[in-house]
């Protein structure tokens, strides 16, 4: 994976691992008996997350070039979107949205932050931190706006929509 967050990439994979399994060689060495497979499903979950990271798949020791995966799974996008904001769907601070997995209503503490049982959150580690054990994905990283509602609505899709419209303005 390429991205200019490589070392919190690593450290997230390590602690992700290291959360969900005793696959960890010797505690104090950074090799684990992990499937590749496995381990690049962690990427690619977190590879979602950030806005700028890039994976190259390898066969034979090579880069797979586009379109040359036999159709398993398309390449991923390399476009670049800003990070989730509430002020992108005109959801403003002190509104309430919904933690869908456990219908908890959290309040709106900033443009990009939520607050729930006195504490401040952004929506990712919100997400990784409450969603119910048999919810939980492999990988433990999570793109916060598709577990949040506003008005039954999920963020994502109001963020896309909002997309859109922007596109089709310019």
């Amino acid at each position: 994976m390429k991205t200019v967050k490589f070392n919190e990439v690593e450290k997230l994979v390590h602690k992700t691992i290291d959360r969900l399994t005793d696959l960890r060689i010797r505690q104090n060495r950074e090799f684990f008996n992990v499937a590749p497979q496995m381990a690049l499903d962690i990427f690619k979950d977190i590879a979602q997350t950030i806005d700028d990271a890039v994976i190259t798949e390898y066969k034979d020791n090579k880069p797979i070039q586009q379109g040359e995966n036999n159709n398993q799974e398309k390449p991923k996008r390399v476009v670049k979107r800003e990070r989730f904001r509430f002020s992108l769907v005109g959801i403003k601070i002190g509104e309430f949205i919904t933690f869908m997995p456990t219908g908890v209503q959290v309040k709106v503490a900033s443009d990009n932050s939520v607050e729930y049982d006195g504490r401040i959150y952004k929506l990712s580690p919100f997400v990784g931190t409450f969603m119910p054990e048999e919810k939980q994905n492999t990988s433990g990283a999570y793109q916060g706006a598709k577990y949040f509602s506003y008005n039954g609505k999920i963020l994502e899709d109001m963020r896309k929509e909002a997309e859109l419209d922007n596109d089709t303005e310019e």
